[in-house]
């Protein structure tokens, strides 16, 4: 028998050791992406479920703010539980002065007018009253 080894079978042993290795290395490679893989589908499922979750708690919080800005229940408390009478609007004079429409091209620089938000002036104030008294005596 002869001990000692042959160039050629060390080579061979290489390769066979590099073959392995690299078929070792795409087995791992594989099963490392497969449980990657099953990670991220449970993470996405439970994710999936938290949104689910959410958009119900979402929905819910909806139909209370529904329920509690109900004008009906809103004046039954302020009845009820404030005291406090519903205010006629018959009793209150109020002058609603809307701007003019100006057609010309000309744009007035001390005042920019939103057509959209009327001006309230109430008829009575307290000056008015003070020179109605003064005109009375």
């Amino acid at each position: 028998m002869n001990s000692k080894i042959k160039d050629g079978d060390l080579v061979n042993l290489l390769f066979l050791f590099a073959v392995a290795a690299v078929f070792t290395l795409f087995v791992f490679i594989h099963l490392w992406r497969n449980i990657q893989f099953a990670n991220l589908s449970y993470d996405i499922e439970i994710l999936t479920k938290e949104k689910k979750k959410l958009f119900m708690e979402v929905e819910g919080l909806r139909l209370s703010m529904a329920n509690y800005s109900n004008i009906i229940r809103v004046e039954k408390i302020f009845r009820e539980e404030l005291g406090y009478l519903p205010l006629e609007i018959g009793k209150r004079i109020v002058t609603l002065e809307l701007p003019s429409l100006n057609l010309s091209r000309e744009v007035k620089e001390e005042s920019q007018i939103n057509l959209l938000e009327p001006v309230i002036k109430p008829d009575i104030t307290p000056e008015n009253l003070s020179e109605e008294d003064n005109t009375n005596q």
